[in-house]
């Protein structure tokens, strides 16, 4: 089989369903290297342009391979540096040479980490000493200090860097510990494929042998019965052997939908650290790492103007960084203030205006609720808190009048709603981890 006349027939398909720019940039000096068992491996230059490959056009090069040849289950990226890569000219545009180019980026297929999250690159600031102090004395004597760890936050805070960092330094420092990185949503599928192909003792006897478990996004096990009783016993047998397991997720156990509660239970029985939004002097040092890793230049003024205007997480804060300079390279721009701010203009839309229906659907989303329940009588545990959310972010956020909440959650007596408010109120005020729960909620209902 020739893979380079059949993935020049892949590319042309997927050129006619992408902007010139697009395929340009990401598609068109990438290679189809083999087809091994039905496994399609694609080169491409770096691992930014893999994670973005990945990430927007995965399934339509799946559907165009599969068009030619339909027995392909799935495609693998590799990463390999001699493919052509953009590159930002002096004489162009008088910068600094800027250069899209990113150093190579193994997995680890053993243990499942990458190598490119390291405690030396990750930027410690107010919002995340916590974790990271946690997370440091953890690699210091595995199992036995803060275990479990449980580190949560928003989305694109720096979660995975930080438990991967953790696992990497584990890995130097005791050469023979056994180490596995992996996200909830890859545990769940091993669960499903040792059930289908009845090799459930297998898998069990892979993960009680770990002596660090490292599970990302926890939250994705909600609602999966069979997963969590794996996960629980998987659980305690690593812990009653002093095996460390470090968790993370987007919220802290107690707000976690579907969870069973001996799991949240054995999960507040260790540390649990939080890692809030980056304050401004944070999002400048991460930018000037960022500028370093990828060798970009900026001057100082354009890096201030990033970090005031993309406050909400570090991803966004790189995503607006690469925008900015891939804007000026293209459209052979200076890097001047000016310039900057028209480019930041693409991602900043006015904010979405907050209103009943937005604070029912974004609270019902956050506790994996149907919005209709909200309404109902019953007076469940999982219903009761998500309801007395809403009628406080009614009255907090909108100025509702007890009687209009009341009226509009269902016809409920007025006295209810003064009770829930005046209950998330204190709990608020005397829990921690609640107050935090609000303010997640608070920073979906701005999006």
């Amino acid at each position: 089989m020739n893979f380079s006349i059949l993935w020049q027939k892949v590319l042309s398909e997927i050129e006619i369903q992408t902007s010139k720019a697009n395929f340009q940039t990401w598609l068109k000096n990438s290679d189809l290297r083999k087809i091994n068992e039905g496994i399609a491996i694609i080169a491409v230059s770096s691992n930014f342009a893999k994670e973005w490959i990945e990430n927007k056009y995965h399934k339509l090069i799946l559907k165009s391979l599969r068009s030619l040849i339909p027995n392909i289950k799935t495609i693998e990226y590799i990463i390999d540096t001699n493919l052509t890569q953009p590159v930002f000219k002096e004489k162009e545009n008088n910068l600094k040479d800027f250069q899209l180019s990113f150093p190579e980026v193994k997995i680890d297929f053993e243990t499942g980490l990458n190598s490119r999250y390291q405690f030396e690159n990750f930027i410690v600031g107010p919002s995340n000493e916590l974790a990271v102090a946690a997370s440091l004395a953890v690699t210091e004597n595995p199992g036995i200090k803060y275990n479990p760890l449980f580190v949560y936050g928003g989305v694109g805070l720096g979660k995975t860097h930080l438990i991967q960092a953790t696992g990497n330094t584990i890995k130097n420092k005791f050469k023979n510990k056994k180490i596995k990185y992996l996200s909830s949503e890859k545990f769940t599928n091993e669960v499903i494929e040792a059930i289908r192909f009845k090799n459930t003792k297998s898998f069990r006897e892979k993960y009680r042998n770990i002596d660090v478990l490292i599970i990302d996004d926890i939250q994705f096990i909600s609602g999966k019965e069979t997963t969590q009783m794996e996960f629980f016993h998987t659980f305690n047998e690593l812990y009653g052997l002093n095996k460390q397991i470090i968790i993370s997720s987007d919220r802290p156990p107690s707000a976690l939908p579907e969870i069973e509660e001996r799991l949240k239970s054995r999960f507040e029985g260790g540390m649990i650290a939080d890692i809030t939004k980056p304050e401004f002097e944070t999002r400048v040092a991460i930018l000037h790492q960022k500028m370093k890793e990828k060798r970009y230049f900026l001057p100082e003024e354009i890096v201030e103007l990033l970090a005031k205007k993309i406050q909400d997480n570090i991803r966004n804060l790189e995503g607006g960084l690469n925008l900015v300079v891939n804007s000026l390279k293209y459209q052979k721009l200076l890097p001047t203030k000016k310039n900057v701010e028209k480019i930041l203009e693409k991602i900043f839309q006015p904010k979405k205006t907050i209103n009943f229906k937005k604070i029912l659907n974004t609270v019902s989303e956050f506790y994996d609720l149907n919005p209709d329940q909200i309404f109902s009588k019953c007076r469940k545990k999982e219903l009761v808190k998500p309801r007395q959310i809403i009628m406080y972010l009614l009255k907090e956020e909108l100025g509702f009048a007890y009687s209009t909440i009341a009226e509009k959650l269902g016809n409920r007596d007025h006295t209810t709603v003064l009770y829930a408010c005046q209950k998330i109120s204190k709990e608020i005020q005397k829990n921690p981890f609640f107050e935090e729960e609000i303010n997640q909620i608070k920073s979906r209902l701005c999006k």
